[in-house]
């Protein structure tokens, strides 16, 4: 098994490397806007569960 890990193509490897960083920064960009997000939506009179439940949906997306 270890040696299929080296017959991988480098452009294969890259693109993987590529995804991997985009999770991240994407984990890191809704970490981020969640707080703004739960403001934003109770100053246009979205009660705490309509808030959450909008939080949980773009969790789980």
């Amino acid at each position: 098994m270890a040696s299929e890990a080296n017959d991988v193509p480098p452009a294969h490897r890259r693109t993987q490397r590529g995804l991997d960083w985009l999770n991240f920064f994407l984990a890191d960009v809704q970490t981020g806007v969640g707080p703004f997000l739960a403001i934003y939506l109770a100053a246009y009179g979205w009660n705490e569960e309509r808030v959450g439940l909008a939080l949980t949906a773009g969790g789980v997306a």
